[in-house]
């Protein structure tokens, strides 16, 4: 498989308030992805059923099953999605795969850094979780919070690998800068993770995409993205 690869920038504004609004025959989700946002979002949804046709969402991303969950209503109620600005990680993971028809803004930026199973807990972060105990009982609450996280991340494998069949999209999307020259890439540019050209996603199964000529993938000077332009 022979990858292509170019790098530019662009700016974008760096904060997101969080907020679900309706707005006509759309949902506007803007912030992270979380239980509570998504709980509007349903009560949205469940109200005015008849009337909602797609969600308009910008986000960095969010708890990995929160954005499942999402993912999930908005395939259910098959509904389009619209990315006027930014969508990032579990963003561009799961709601543009799971989502109809797809429309990006002209500046939009998308990107990916990984699956549920690149977000596995560092020893590390174990580590601070209990760094107030000591002896034999900071030993067994580590122990129990590894085993505990280990599970989550487990079952999130699971619950991913069976949506993107559900999907029928190639769950490589999400994996392809976790190594080979991509990794290297991203590495060498410092760089958040990376996006993809309509027919580079196209490639992977993503269907009813915008027209090139209307979305080029992009990578700004406060988040850096490497872009795949080609896969063959």
């Amino acid at each position: 498989m022979k990858i292509f690869i170019v790098i530019f920038l662009l700016c974008l504004p760096s904060q997101i308030m969080a907020a679900v609004l309706l707005n006509g025959n759309t949902i506007e989700y803007t912030g992270d992805i979380t239980d509570a946002q998504n709980t509007r979002f349903k009560d949205l949804l469940d109200s005015n059923i008849e009337r909602i046709t797609s969600i308009s969402i910008t986000s960095g991303g969010g708890n990995i099953n929160a954005g499942m969950d999402l993912a999930e209503l908005i395939f259910k109620n098959q509904l389009d999605i619209i990315i006027p600005t930014f969508c990032f990680s579990s963003c561009a993971n799961y709601l543009i795969p799971a989502a109809s028809n797809k429309t990006f803004g002209t500046n939009a930026v998308i990107g990916w850094h990984g699956d549920a199973a690149s977000a596995r807990w560092r020893d590390a972060d174990i580590d601070a979780m209990v760094s107030s105990l000591t002896g034999k009982e900071k030993q067994a609450k580590w122990l129990a919070l590894r085993a505990h996280y280990d599970q989550v991340i487990e079952q999130a494998k699971e619950r991913e690998t069976a949506l993107y069949k559900k999907w029928r999209v190639n769950p490589d999307i999400m994996r392809l800068g976790l190594k080979g020259n991509v990794k290297d890439a991203v590495l060498a540019n410092k760089a958040r993770g990376w996006t993809y050209s309509v027919d580079a996603m196209a490639f992977f199964g993503i269907s009813n995409l915008p027209p090139s000529d209307s979305w080029q993938p992009k990578s700004t000077s406060s988040f850096p993205l490497i872009i795949v332009n080609h896969i063959q």
